[in-house]
């Protein structure tokens, strides 16, 4: 997963909605039973950015992000609670879906 350890999110290009669920995983990811680097998702300008919320599922507080510069890369995330993730990513153009993954935030 070393491709995707740094989540740069644009911050603007989302709906209100979404801002409160980019507000909560906001920050550094641990996997949950593996010896993995953490993940970090930070919010940034459009310039700076390589994801954009382009979805979101208020009732199962689930994100959609795409990749601005290859758009067949999607990250799913759905977040239970504020400490912890289930995130996957996809390839749309080829048939592979990483197994749903969990992370948790350290305080």
């Amino acid at each position: 997963m070393e491709q995707f350890e740094l989540f740069s999110i644009d911050k603007f290009k989302c709906n209100s909605e979404a801002k409160y669920y980019l507000n909560i995983i906001e920050g550094e990811w641990h996997p949950q039973d593996l010896n993995d680097s953490p993940l970090k998702f930070i919010l940034s300008t459009s310039d700076d950015s390589d994801y954009i919320c382009k979805y979101i599922n208020t009732e199962h507080k689930q994100l959609t992000l795409y990749n601005k510069n290859n758009s067949s890369i999607v990250i799913e995330i759905f977040i239970p609670n504020d400490n912890k993730i289930l995130l996957t990513i996809m390839n749309t153009e080829a048939l592979g879906t990483s197994p749903r993954m969990t992370f948790i935030k350290h305080k």
